[in-house]
């Protein structure tokens, strides 16, 4: 309902098991108050009453966002900055569920989100290959990652750093993932501080130190080291 944006208190809002709702009204971003969004799927040029992602730039206090996307234009070509000025933003979800738009991955690569982000998790991600903004040096601060089904074959160059640059990360979840064959020897030396990794249903990440990998796999952790 169109009311929802006077709600200028408005602190959370979860409209992710909302499924018959097609958009959200324009003006959401006059909820200056909103620290948590869940289900946001922006709309598309033709809904002329929805609330386009560009919004989400006068979202100052936002700190967790659950971004749901699945055509190239909900996202416009002027719009891939959204993002990445969200100072507070910490946790942040791309859910592609429903998603056969190849363009939508184009956009994918160009919005950028904040580097203080501490948390990230890709859901039915399209692409073939990770963004190229997905590297320990745009995402300094990052955490933990997860890559939860999708298209995903291979991690993008750019994830593995430059120089001595290598990732903080310390807990990583990959699942449902075919496709993807990566070797365990580079990302554990991509990630030096990783003290969790869960794997499951990934037949080709046989070099991971996941008994079972391919079906129901299990979990991975960093034994500490003894004074």
């Amino acid at each position: 309902p169109s009311c929802i944006v006077a709600f200028e208190k408005l602190v959370v809002l979860d409209v992710s098991n909302c499924g018959s709702l097609e958009y959200l009204p324009k003006g959401l971003g006059r909820l200056s108050n909103l620290e948590v969004l869940l289900g946001f799927k922006p709309a598309m040029p033709v809904e002329c009453g929805g609330c386009r992602i560009a919004e989400l730039k006068s979202l100052s206090r936002l700190r967790r966002l659950d971004l749901r996307l699945t055509h190239g234009d909900e996202i416009g070509n002027d719009e891939v900055d959204a993002l990445v000025n969200l100072q507070e933003l910490q946790f942040l979800t791309l859910n592609f569920f429903d998603c056969h738009d190849d363009d939508l991955f184009l956009k994918i690569n160009r919005l950028l989100p904040p580097r203080q982000l501490h948390e990230l998790s890709f859901k039915f991600y399209p692409g073939k290959v990770s963004p190229e903004w997905l590297n320990p040096k745009s995402l300094p601060m990052l955490r933990y990652l997860s890559i939860v089904s999708g298209s995903l074959a291979k991690l993008n160059d750019s994830f593995w750093g430059l120089g001595n640059m290598v990732w903080r990360i310390e807990g990583l979840k990959f699942e449902a993932l075919s496709d993807l064959n990566e070797e365990w020897s580079m990302m554990h030396q991509a990630m030096p501080s990783l003290k969790i990794l869960n794997v499951s249903w990934c037949p080709e990440l046989e070099s991971f130190p996941i008994e079972d990998a391919g079906f129901r796999g299990g979990v991975w952790k960093k034994e500490e080291q003894r004074s």
